[in-house]
């Protein structure tokens, strides 16, 4: 839940960030704006998965919430973070290591929560 709400402020945050587009040079213009709309874009379906999953027990929603944390994510987040033409600002990378901290979080605990799951629907199933 509390990622949920963390997620709006980061979201504004970023989308200020994004209007210094016309600041950026080459070719980095187009790719860390389209980063920036995939990141957008996957964090809103990745925590509706997260907190699904997370609620009702679910595996499969469940798992693709770590996944898509996992593969997608966390590699554009780290791009965002290390870029040097999109972090100039100090406040840009203190909101973009939030952002990659409470990813890495999320993975860690989402493996956890996943074997746990797992263990737990075993143990039901075979007793």
């Amino acid at each position: 839940y509390f990622r949920i709400q963390h997620f709006k402020i980061i979201y504004v945050g970023k989308c200020y960030f994004v209007l210094q587009y016309f600041h950026w040079v080459g070719g980095y213009k187009y790719i860390t704006v389209a980063v920036f709309i995939v990141v957008s874009i996957l964090q809103g379906v990745r925590l509706f998965l997260g907190y699904l999953g997370n609620l009702a027990q679910k595996i499969p929603e469940l798992t693709s919430f770590w996944l898509i944390s996992v593969f997608i994510i966390f590699p554009l987040e780290v791009y965002i973070l290390v870029n040097s033409i999109t972090a100039v600002r100090f406040s840009e990378t203190i909101i973009n290591s939030i952002m990659l901290l409470t990813v890495t979080v999320e993975i860690v605990t989402g493996a956890l929560t996943l074997n746990r799951f797992a263990n737990h629907y075993t143990k039901r199933f075979y007793v």
